[in-house]
């Protein structure tokens, strides 16, 4: 049994209270519009026209030859199928950030490769200073993610690996639609990796994408094998839809009825068990293809409102409060992350829960999961420690309307720290946050 609440670091892994109704959610489904229906009924339901498609638009959006994009089962598979094309043995090891989703340490163990972590900088992204230190003469693979979409340092990482023979690869599952130095993001390195899963840019009811570049698509000339993905496409969008009903009414009701699969208390607890499938190819079905063009047709325009909105909270902030640093606002946003007191997280998450908004924190740092102790390689991780134990992320979507907007920055605006204590009260000057407090 792992215990709740503090570790001996002082972080508390409980998840956020749950807002007793639910007016803002942090990632809304999406809602089907005359442009999916169109594009629905232009597919025809055709599987290979879908396919087709769906590659043409990302090549687009990435500047890529669409026969370089291979469509996956989720994101995840399309980064396993990527670290297992660019294995050569057992030892070889992959560089990824200590903050990061756990899907990338599963990637890695999956492709039966080493995971070496590695730290952020203060504007919580990932480039060579933090990565050359964990360099060794069997890494293979660096992994570019883009922790809350803030862009890594491309241009740096891609020079510092064509120094050593390392292969890059960019993990644009949160930064679609983002560019550095003019190239778009997700066609960096060998290989770029996509997700279209509920907390990405684009939802489309799960999938993903891998973008080759010339050299890898030589190595993956012989197409994998083709996995059809359950059912004729609706059975994962009727899921979440079903699921957001439920759980609206089941907060609606003065007596809890179980509608809902009872959350996790412990953010620990799924991670000890955290596994991945194997990889593979997928097709897309004509629904999930339809719904993530009409997204994609919209990306540049959702970018703006999310924008909009993390302008409006940052300048809506109590005294609880903190924004990101500039890099993450400037970034792909899925969330929006606020920095507050450690000691403070869960009672302001309580508030905004009373008010009917949804949060999170991310992420737990890898390093601290059980089940990856004496399988990962360590670097210096003062920053991902610091980071996990302050951020709180508040809903921000571009499919989230005007008016939840507004009642998300209303409940920034009246979060209280406790008394006596601003945002980061009770921490050192030290760490990624030294730079608000001392401006």
């Amino acid at each position: 049994m792992i215990p709740a609440v503090y570790e001996e670091d002082g972080g508390d892994t409980r998840y956020n209270p749950l807002p007793a109704r639910v007016r803002v959610p942090l990632c809304p489904a999406p809602r089907p519009t005359i442009g999916f229906l169109r594009r629905l009924a232009a597919l025809g339901g055709d599987p290979t026209r879908t396919d087709r498609a769906v590659r043409i638009a990302l090549g687009r959006r990435l500047g890529v030859d669409p026969a370089r994009v291979l469509l996956t089962e989720s994101g995840s598979h399309a980064l396993v199928t990527a670290l297992r094309m660019l294995r050569r043995n057992p030892q070889d090891e992959v560089v990824v950030p200590a903050f990061s989703c756990p899907s990338l340490v599963a990637a890695v163990l999956a492709a039966g490769m080493v995971p070496v972590l590695c730290d952020l900088d203060e504007d919580w992204a990932m480039g060579p200073e933090q990565v050359s230190p964990v360099l060794s003469a069997s890494t293979r693979v660096v992994i570019a993610a883009h922790i809350f979409g803030t862009p890594a340092d491309l241009p740096g990482l891609q020079e510092l690996c064509d120094a050593r023979g390392i292969d890059l690869v960019d993990d644009a599952a949160q930064a679609l639609g983002g560019v550095v130095a003019g190239r778009p993001m997700g066609s960096w390195g060998r290989c770029g990796v996509l997700s279209f899963g509920r907390h990405k840019p684009l939802f489309a009811g799960g999938g993903g994408a891998l973008v080759l570049d010339e050299r890898a698509a030589e190595v993956l000339a012989e197409p994998l094998p083709q996995r059809a993905r359950r059912g004729a496409g609706w059975d994962s969008l009727l899921h979440a839809a079903r699921m957001d009903a439920l759980r609206r009414l089941d907060t609606r009701l003065p007596v809890r009825l179980r509608l809902q699969p009872a959350p996790v208390e412990d953010a620990r607890v799924p991670l000890e068990h955290y596994q991945l499938a194997d990889a593979g190819a997928a097709g897309m079905p004509a629904v999930h293809g339809a719904l993530l063009l009409d997204q994609l047709s919209r990306l540049d325009q959702d970018r703006s409102r999310v924008r909009a909105a993390a302008a409006r909270y940052t300048s809506a902030l109590s005294p609880a409060l903190l924004p990101p640093p500039d890099a993450v606002l400037a970034g792909e946003l899925n969330f929006v992350p606020l920095v507050c007191a450690p000691a403070d997280r869960r009672s302001i998450a309580a508030h905004f829960a009373s008010l009917g908004v949804e949060t999170t924190w991310l992420y737990y740092p890898m390093h601290r999961v059980r089940q990856y102790r004496g399988r990962v390689r360590v670097g210096r991780l003062q920053v991902s420690d610091a980071l996990w134990k302050s951020v709180l992320c508040v809903p921000g979507r571009g499919r989230h309307t005007d008016e939840q907007i507004r009642q998300v920055a209303h409940a920034i605006r009246t979060a209280h720290p406790v008394p006596g204590r601003t945002a980061m009260g009770g921490q050192t000057t030290e760490g990624p946050h030294a730079r608000h407090r001392q401006q």
